[in-house]
């Protein structure tokens, strides 16, 4: 009776320490997937704080992301985040595509670097570009599974942008956006794996920052965006409908700056209807 007795507590034992290894290991496959995710897809190092799955609730909680900086450029990341959760449809979880209802990303940060001809920006839409060409040599992340998102929420998300030109003064704003919404993602083929997943989600920001930019970004760097994302897969083609929101600060700057460019419209304008007066005999009244 005793050595039963044994038996059954040790049998209880190895059933909680596996029960506890499979937690922890599993949170520890999703955090490497993502970091091997974003660091094929970039080019450069992605790391994250950590990554909480809850088997039973169908929830992910993923923590800290920090997408570096290419070398020579001044802040630490390209790219970082606060926060995400993720509610998936349990049903789905071990199948080859998962069901992603919801992915809410937030306190998102970049820069956006230009001094000396070189821009980080640009290293990271080179890498991407040749991500979607398929012409990277690095070999693929061993993890297939692949995504469905039905909405992936984006908030608060703050743009740090610094131009040095040559021979001139360092031009440093800061842009505010309250949020970006991707509906659909990976709807339009067979779901999309991590990799994918991070391009979406870089091209869709850089996207935005781009729309928005007009009389907010020097017109080097909204210029080498544009050009750099006009390369790109275009996200409709991916069947992905975005939709975005400047924050109340950015929205005063483009309303300022729209403002300026019509009084210096106007102000052309009378300059040339009086050097036209000059000119005409008699005009003058």
């Amino acid at each position: 009776m005793k050595k039963l007795l044994i038996f059954i507590v040790l049998l209880i034992v190895l059933v909680i320490a596996g029960v506890l290894a499979i937690f922890f290991y599993i949170d520890r496959i999703a955090k490497v997937a993502v970091e091997r995710g974003g660091t094929y897809a970039m080019g450069v190092d992605t790391t994250l704080g950590s990554a909480d799955i809850g088997l039973l609730s169908g929830s992910v909680s993923l923590r800290d992301l920090k997408v570096a900086n290419p070398p020579g450029h001044k802040s630490d990341r390209f790219l970082g985040m606060g926060g995400g959760d993720v509610s998936v449809s349990l049903a789905t979880l071990r199948q080859p595509i998962v069901e992603v209802q919801q992915f809410k990303l937030s306190d998102i940060t970049i820069n956006l670097e230009r001094a000396a001809g070189k821009a980080n920006y640009q290293v990271i839409l080179d890498n991407l570009k040749r991500f979607e060409s398929g012409s990277k040599t690095e070999p693929k992340p061993a993890d297939e599974k692949k995504f469905v998102v039905k909405l992936l929420d984006i908030t608060n998300v703050k743009v740090h942008v610094n131009l040095l030109p040559e021979g001139g003064q360092l031009t440093t704003v800061n842009i505010p956006i309250d949020s970006i919404q991707l509906k659909d993602v990976g709807t339009a083929g067979k779901g999309v794996p991590l990799s994918e997943l991070m391009n979406i989600i870089v091209k869709a920001l850089l996207a935005v920052i781009a729309e928005k930019g007009p009389g907010l970004i020097p017109g080097e760097i909204l210029g080498d965006l544009t050009t750099g994302l006009s390369q790109l897969q275009n996200l409709d083609q991916l069947g992905v409908k975005l939709q975005s929101t400047l924050g109340d600060e950015a929205q005063k700057l483009v309303d300022q700056a729209q403002g300026q460019v019509d009084k210096a419209v106007d102000d052309a304008k009378k300059k040339v209807e009086e050097g036209l007066k000059n000119l005409i005999p008699g005009s003058k009244k």
